[in-house]
This record gives C-alpha cells, sequence and structure tokens, in this order.
C-alpha cells in the first residue's frame, strides 16, 4: 500500500505556497507555451490560439468554482477565493460551452477550425495531468476505504487517492497521446473526449458521495458519457486536404 505524506507546503512571509498551487501554475504555463509551440509548427495564428485557450481556461475555472459553490453552499462567504473549491464536472460543462464558442468564431474567421480545437485537445490533456498531480499531492480527492495495493494510507484509514489514480491514468493517456503524435495521428479533440469521460466515469465507483445529492451524481455521470459519445462522433467528421488539416485540439 502506499504511504501517505501531507501536502507539501511552503511559506514566504504572509504567503503560503501549496504544492497543488505549483502544479496549477505549470499546467497553466504548460497550456501557454505548448499551444504556442504546436501552432508555429502547424502554421496557425500564435496569438489567436493563445488568445482563445486564455478564454477557454478561464471560462473553465469560472464555472467550476461557480459549480462547487452551487454543490457547498456553505461555503458562499468564500466565492473570491476562486482557488479553493472546484467541480470538475463544472469545469468540463463550461469547457464545453466554451468550446462551441470558439468553433463557432473559427468557423467565421478562419479556414480551417478544425486545425485548433485539435491542437486544443492535446493541449488540455497535458494540463489536465498536471493538475491532477496536484490534486495527487494535495490528498483533496479520498475515495472509499481498501484493502487494494493501490491504496493510500490516509489519516482515517487506507483510501483510494482519486487524485493520485486519476493523476497516472492521465500520464498514461499523455504518453500514448505522444506517441500517436509522433506518428502523424491529429484526431486528438475525438480522443481527448473520450479519454478523459472514460476515465471519469471509471473513477466514480471509488468515490465517496456524502453531500452530493443523487442527481447531481447523475447529472456529472451524464456529462462525462456525452463526452465519450461526442468523442465518438467526431471520428465520423471527414477531414479536410490542406495544410492545417487535422490537429483536433491539440496537436499535430
Amino acid at each position: 500500500m502506499i504511504p501517505y505524506f501531507p501536502q507539501p507546503v511552503w511559506h514566504i512571509g504572509r504567503f503560503e505556497i501549496h504544492a497543488f498551487g505549483i502544479a496549477a501554475a505549470v499546467a497553466l504555463n504548460a497550456g501557454y507555451f505548448l499551444t504556442a509551440y504546436l501552432a508555429g509548427r502547424a502554421r496557425l495564428k500564435e496569438s489567436l490560439a493563445l488568445s482563445l485557450l486564455l478564454l477557454m481556461v478561464i471560462a473553465g475555472v469560472a464555472g467550476g468554482h461557480a459549480a462547487f459553490m452551487f454543490q457547498h453552499p456553505e461555503a458562499a462567504a468564500r466565492w473570491l477565493r476562486i482557488w479553493d473549491g472546484q467541480s470538475a464536472t463544472g469545469v468540463a460543462v463550461s469547457l464545453l460551452f466554451a468550446a462551441f464558442a470558439v468553433f463557432g468564431f473559427l468557423g467565421r474567421n478562419v479556414a480551417d477550425p478544425w486545425a485548433y480545437l485539435n491542437l486544443y485537445g492535446f493541449v488540455v490533456v497535458v494540463m489536465w495531468t498536471c493538475v491532477r498531480a496536484g490534486c495527487a499531492l494535495a490528498h483533496d480527492h479520498p475515495g472509499r476505504l481498501t484493502s487494494s495495493q493501490l491504496g493510500v494510507r490516509f489519516p482515517s484509514g487506507t483510501r483510494f487517492d482519486l487524485g493520485l489514480l486519476e493523476f497516472l491514468a492521465a500520464l498514461l493517456i499523455c504518453a500514448l497521446f505522444v506517441i500517436l503524435k509522433q506518428r502523424g495521428f491529429t484526431r486528438f479533440l475525438a480522443l481527448s473526449l473520450i479519454a478523459i469521460g472514460a476515465t471519469r466515469l471509471a473513477l466514480d465507483p471509488l468515490a465517496i458521495h456524502v453531500t452530493e445529492p443523487r442527481w447531481m451524481r447523475v447529472a456529472a455521470a451524464a456529462v462525462y458519457v456525452g463526452l465519450c459519445i461526442g468523442g465518438l462522433a467526431l471520428f465520423k467528421i471527414p477531414r479536410r486536404n490542406h495544410g492545417t488539416v487535422g490537429m483536433m485540439v491539440k496537436a499535430r
């Protein structure tokens, strides 16, 4: 079984820096620089790709925090602490709406909107991996009690650490994406939807649902089933045959 280590915290004067905060910062920087690099290689408009990425990140973070406030009304007094409480389902829904808006904008302003979307598909998996590394360090997603070798020895007993499990899954998926990219695969938007949705569905039975009502759990499951179905549907969209073809949300 895996030993439990408290989240690393560093103090600089009156400020506290948590390991999760560092992981989130790494995710944002990785997304920025990777988007710039991939956009340059694919001869896309770098400034446009970065601006749209920023808008989607803002939408995801704001939506995730709003969903958390809805789930935990007792935390309403801390509504300005946007980093203190995020709902993965809220993030996913907000990102989807933002992606639809981005696609509509790109469809009117660039020759191949799918090239940008496929770029983002690759980038989001890298960012997801970085964020979940922070969750693994913070132990902020404890799961059910277990005797499995994958269990973590929490002070309250040996449990699944869903942050750790999702980080390991994301790391494997990220490695797969890199291999596929090197072999010329382009449909990363579709694949990222399936990968993220399937991972969340697989981990849900291991979670502890103490405060969430049943309808909210069903809604969350519906979101991730929808991601998988949407990803499968996107594979049926034919690729276009010009220079920037392929980068379905994250890279070529």
